[in-house]
C-alpha cells in the first residue's frame, strides 16, 4: 500500500474522483489570504505619513473526511484578497493675497490608505476553508490595523514615520512577512500573515515580488506615502487544498 496525493491549487471550482476502494481521505487546505491595505498618503511639502496594515493569513485545516468509492467532490479553490490603493497625496494650500486679488488655494487632505479585500474561501464538498481577512487602513501615530484570520492568523500593524511595520505571524507550515521599514519619515507596512505559504512583505520598494502572500497567505501592506501617494497592498495569495488517501 503507498499514499498517493492530488493537490488542487487553480483559483476557481473542480472536481476529485474518489478512487476505488477509497473511504477515507486526509486534507490539509487554505482559503485564500486577505489584501493587506494601502498606505496613507503624505502630504507634498513635509514627511509624516503611515504605512497600510498587512493582510491576515487564511487560517490552516488539517482533518480527515469519509467518502464513498468512486464518487465526485465540488472542490472551490479561493482566490486572495486584492491589496488597498495608497492614500492620495495631500497639498498643503496657499494662502490669499488681497494685493492682487489671489484667492488663494485650500489646502487638501492626504488621504488613507483603502483597506484590502477578504480572501475567498475554499471548499472540499461540503468542508469550508476560510479566507483570511483584509486588512483595515487608518491615519494615526499608532499607524494602521491589521486584519484577522478566522481563526486569527495575525498580520503585522503598519508603521509610523518612527517606527517600523511590525512582522505577520507565522504557522506550522510558513513563516509570516516581515514589516517595512520607516524610511525617510514615511511609515513601513505590516507584514502578511503566514498560511501554507509565507506572508508578504510590508516594504514593496524592497522586492515588489514578495510583497504580495504565498499559499493563503496574506498580502503585505503598503509604505506611507512621502510627500507623495501611499502605496498599494499586496495581493493575498490563493488558496490550496491537498487531497491524500491510501491505495
Amino acid at each position: 500500500m503507498a499514499t498517493k496525493r492530488e493537490t488542487k491549487a487553480t483559483v476557481g471550482t473542480t472536481t476529485f474522483k474518489v478512487p476505488r476502494g477509497v473511504t477515507w481521505v486526509s486534507l490539509v487546505g487554505c482559503g485564500g489570504g486577505g489584501g493587506g491595505a494601502g498606505g496613507d498618503g503624505g502630504v507634498s511639502t513635509r514627511q509624516g505619513s503611515a504605512g497600510g496594515g498587512g493582510g491576515a493569513g487564511a487560517p490552516v485545516i488539517a482533518t480527515t473526511l469519509e467518502v464513498e468509492p468512486e464518487t465526485t467532490i465540488d472542490i472551490v479553490i479561493g482566490k486572495g484578497g486584492l491589496g488597498g490603493n495608497g492614500g492620495t497625496r495631500g497639498e498643503p494650500g496657499r494662502p490669499p493675497n488681497p494685493s492682487d486679488g489671489d484667492p488663494g488655494e485650500p489646502p487638501v487632505p492626504p488621504g488613507d490608505g483603502e483597506p484590502g479585500e477578504e480572501g475567498q474561501a475554499s471548499r472540499f464538498g461540503t468542508l469550508i476553508f476560510p479566507g483570511g481577512r483584509g486588512a483595515m487602513s487608518r491615519i494615526g501615530a499608532s499607524g494602521s490595523s491589521a486584519g484577522n484570520g478566522i481563526p486569527a492568523v495575525a498580520a503585522g500593524d503598519g508603521g509610523t514615520p518612527t517606527r517600523p511595520g511590525t512582522n505577520g505571524d507565522r504557522t506550522p507550515y510558513a513563516a509570516g512577512g516581515a514589516g517595512g521599514q520607516a524610511d525617510a519619515g514615511a511609515g513601513g507596512g505590516g507584514g502578511g500573515g503566514g498560511s501554507l505559504g509565507e506572508g508578504g512583505l510590508g516594504d514593496p520598494a524592497a522586492d515588489p515580488q514578495f510583497h504580495h502572500g504565498g499559499r493563503g497567505a496574506g498580502g503585505g501592506g503598503g509604505a506611507g506615502g512621502n510627500r507623495s501617494r501611499g502605496t498599494q497592498g499586496g495581493t493575498g495569495g490563493a488558496g490550496l487544498i491537498n487531497i491524500f488517501w491510501i491505495e
